[in-house]
């Protein structure tokens, strides 16, 4: 949990969520380790970690809100939660999954404001 409102602070303070944001970012962080296990919650501090190295937009674009985090991680917290209680590894990989998918587009976005 600790670790999950660090990685949310940093978040915040970069602009990257607001503070309902950052808010379910702490709570959803835990909760797919809890399910998933140690491997899926690095995989999202990458994702975090690589998204807060991005350039800075600077061009007013709004921060990340609850409603786009759960969008976002939901479905890998659900996939997760699906392995927890089947123990199908295609369900791990299925979290992972929706977790790239959620990069790449945060990597194209902020890449893409960043050139255009």
């Amino acid at each position: 949990m600790l670790a999950a409102a660090a990685i949310a602070a940093l978040a915040h303070r970069r602009q990257l969520l607001d503070t309902g944001g950052a808010v379910a970012a702490m709570l959803l962080g835990p909760a797919l380790v809890a399910t998933g296990g140690w491997w899926i919650g690095a995989i999202l501090v990458v994702f975090f970690l690589t998204a807060a190295l991005l350039p800075e937009h600077g061009d007013g674009a709004p921060s990340r809100t609850w409603r786009q985090v759960l969008a976002n991680g939901g479905p890998a917290l659900i996939f997760a939660a699906g392995y927890q209680l089947t123990g199908h590894d295609a369900l791990l990989t299925g979290a992972a999954a929706t977790i790239a998918a959620t990069t790449a587009d945060t990597w194209a976005t902020e890449v893409g404001r960043a050139i255009g």
